[in-house]
């Protein structure tokens, strides 16, 4: 994203416009609700010439999402491998009856 800065910057506002409205259909549909709350928001009041600003919040959304979804991860993990030990241990007692 970072390298086409420069000819975003000097875009027309109508071709802004379509770029805007592409990142929209990309990137909606694959990210969080409310990523794509603050992707609907970070588009609506840009202009070409606030192109790194957009790109650096973008970039704040995305890693923002990708945290909350390793924490998520790390969390359900630690759920699992407690439900395993729990297992392993009625398997265990089970088996000295």
């Amino acid at each position: 994203m970072q390298t086409g800065r420069g000819t975003l910057k000097r875009a027309h506002l109508d071709k802004f416009c379509y770029l805007k409205a592409w990142l929209k259909k990309i990137l909606k549909p694959k990210i969080l609700t409310y990523a794509q709350v603050k992707l609907e928001n970070i588009l609506a009041v840009s202009y070409p010439w606030e192109v790194k600003k957009i790109i650096s919040n973008l970039e704040l959304v995305l890693e923002e999402m990708q945290q909350e979804a390793w924490s998520k991860g790390l969390e359900k993990g630690k759920s699992e491998g407690k439900l395993e030990v729990a297992r392993n241990l009625l398997l265990l007692l089970a088996e000295k009856r």
